[in-house]
């Protein structure tokens, strides 16, 4: 884990700043190459191979290739065998070094063969040219800017702004996040830096930059009984977990007391010499907001060293300003409060943590699943007391119900994504100077663009498809950033190559059987880990915005949206906030905690440098 940053041209002083501003991704070393027409840089974060030969750029024999890299590759040890087997030699034992080889044995397809996570740019001193790309899913995160044959790029949007770049608002990512609580496309929050979507590879030569699809979920179901999915299942998360372990430093798990934190726990600590050390987030309001009880009980039974960071509306003032700055931009939801307070406890003890990411997305772990599958089976009528006898005596109907029925009045629903201002109620809430500003935007359109050719997708699909190519990645950015900003590195075994492609091997029918969400892992996990975390309900990262802003919270709320100089950028209207202030439901605690972003971004990014 690593950050990167690059242009082409020659300056020195830039590229400095450039890596002293995203010096948290890797404060172990530092490396450079600045010739005439291209200046590479690389902040390291030492994890495997610590000797100085693993400090980028890495070059190939001949030195005219070199690469940086940011991330992991799990099966680097096997393609460096098969590459050493092909004549190519190798002076480091990193899997850097493996990309390399391999970019310049098979091309552009060494991206098909890599099973990690990354972000790298390979520079080719014969062509002067630049090759840039992002793992599958986007653990890692890769911005670019490019104008009058300028091109950037870094692991940051900081990195970036230390060149001379206008600092414009994008009002169209702005309305998007208000929407989805998220960006659904390149957009970032400043006009001109775009993110490298997953899945995507940028070629930057003879003054022109190409960016290509390189990988795309597919759904092709395998024929297998309930049965023989969970043999295998077992069989491919064990050897991911075990691929995941791999490091020349201690790792850790997070252990949030959910089943997928727990499944990655336990499995990790087999493969651990010593007792694993585990990390757990808890808050000072307890109730359905404390998760310790199941998370101490996987500790208690694999004999892991637990530690605890207990998080407070103190911490949160404290720290707001801080994760507003390392986020770069407003993109995900109120859990980024525990992951960034996590992280810092994390950093005390280890370098490396597993994480459960993805579990709920490739396994259909959300309610919104059963709505989806609901709705095709009542299709047919005669299927509709029995659905709705479910539906009742499910703990989560509510939720159901939400997604079954509510798309009938605001559409934007059917997607499948949660909504926090539909486009009814952000009429309500934004100016009219703003609605102007982005013409009357409908992110809803988004998500009818990214659907664009999938027409082979049926609903379910379609719900699958987004989740993993939107929702996902947000939450790998947050991660990665919350991560880094203490200098640690989060990898996620649910996300191996070989288990996505499993995951999308299986049919909708068995990832909720018997209507049991995410029934595969469930299943699979049955009599390994603890019978707690069966009888809970799930949480998902609950944090505790709604019972802070009760306690009090909501004055710093007030004090900031309402602020003249917040009201001055005429985004939102004066009586909708008091309005929204004067509940602290889940919802609202979410609208608040998006229009806090936003101001606060504006703040740090914008106002600074006026």
């Amino acid at each position: 884990m690593c950050g990167i940053s690059g242009f082409n041209w020659k300056n020195e002083k830039i590229l400095t700043n450039m890596l002293d501003s995203i010096n948290h991704r890797g404060p172990d070393d530092r490396g450079t190459y600045i010739t005439e027409n291209i200046s590479l840089g690389h902040n390291r974060l030492s994890i495997i191979d610590l000797s100085k030969k693993g400090k980028n750029p890495i070059w190939n024999e001949d030195k005219t290739v070199c690469i940086i890299f940011n991330g992991e590759i799990y099966n680097y040890k096997k393609l460096t065998k098969k590459l050493k087997e092909k004549g190519h030699r190798f002076s480091t034992n990193t899997d850097t070094e493996c990309i390399l080889h391999g970019y310049e044995e098979y091309g552009e397809e060494i991206l098909k063969k890599l099973n990690g996570m990354f972000a790298f740019a390979i520079y080719n001193k014969t062509k002067n040219s630049l090759f840039l790309a992002r793992d599958r899913l986007g653990m890692k995160p890769l911005y670019y800017y490019y104008k009058d044959d300028k091109f950037i790029f870094a692991s940051e949007i900081k990195a970036i702004l230390q060149h001379n770049i206008k600092r414009i608002p994008n009002n169209y990512a702005i309305t998007e996040y208000l929407t989805f609580q998220n960006i659904l496309d390149d957009k970032t929050f400043f006009e001109g830096i775009k993110i490298l979507l997953p899945g995507h590879h940028i070629i930057c030569e003879n003054e022109t930059v190409k960016i290509e699809k390189y990988w795309e979920p597919e759904f092709n179901y395998k024929k297998r009984t309930y049965d023989e999915t969970i043999d295998e299942f077992k069989k491919i998360f064990q050897e991911s977990v075990k691929r995941h372990m791999v490091s020349d430093v201690p790792v850790g798990t997070y252990l949030s007391g959910g089943f997928d934190s727990g499944s990655v726990t336990t499995i990790a600590s087999k493969y651990n010499k010593n007792p694993i050390n585990t990390f757990t987030c808890k808050f000072d309001i307890k109730g359905e907001y404390d998760e310790t009880p199941a998370a101490k009980k996987v500790a208690q039974q694999i004999n892991a060293k637990n530690y605890e960071v207990e998080v407070t509306k103190k911490d949160f003032l404290k720290n707001i300003k801080k994760m507003i700055y390392h986020m770069d931009e407003p993109k995900v939801g109120i859990p980024v409060i525990s992951q960034y307070h996590l992280s810092k406890l994390v950093s005390k003890h280890v370098k490396v943590v597993l994480t459960g990411h993805a579990g709920d997305e490739l396994f259909a772990g959300y309610p919104v699943f059963q709505a989806k599958l609901y709705k095709k089976q009542m299709r047919n009528p005669l299927n509709w007391p029995k659905i709705i006898f479910k539906i009742l005596n499910d703990k989560k109907r509510l939720n159901i119900l939400y997604y079954l029925f509510l798309p009938a009045i605001y559409p934007e629903i059917s997607s499948g994504i949660a909504i926090i201002f539909p486009e009814r109620e952000k009429k309500k809430l934004l100016t009219t100077e703003f609605l102007n500003k982005t013409k009357n935007y409908n992110p809803k359109k988004r998500i009818f663009e990214i659907f664009k050719n999938k027409s082979e997708l049926n609903d379910i699909e379609k719900l699958q498809y987004i989740y993993l190519k939107t929702y996902l990645p947000s939450l790998f950015i947050a991660e990665d950033k919350m991560g880094m900003a203490h200098s640690i590195e989060a990898r996620m075994p649910m996300c191996d190559t070989e288990l996505i492609e499993f995951a999308n091997s299986i049919p909708i029918q068995q990832k909720l059987k018997n209507n049991k969400l995410k029934s595969v892992i469930k299943d699979s996990m049955r009599g390994i880990i603890p019978d707690i975390i069966y009888n809970q309900e799930k949480r998902g990262f609950p944090t505790p915005l709604g019972p802070w802003l009760e306690q009090g919270l909501d004055t710093y709320f007030k004090e900031i949206l309402l602020d003249e100089r917040a009201l001055k950028r005429e985004i939102y209207k004066k009586k909708y906030i008091e309005k929204l202030l004067k509940k602290s439901d889940f919802w609202n605690a979410n609208k608040l905690w998006c229009l806090l972003n936003i101001e606060l971004w504006y703040r740090e990014y914008i106002d600074k440098n006026e």
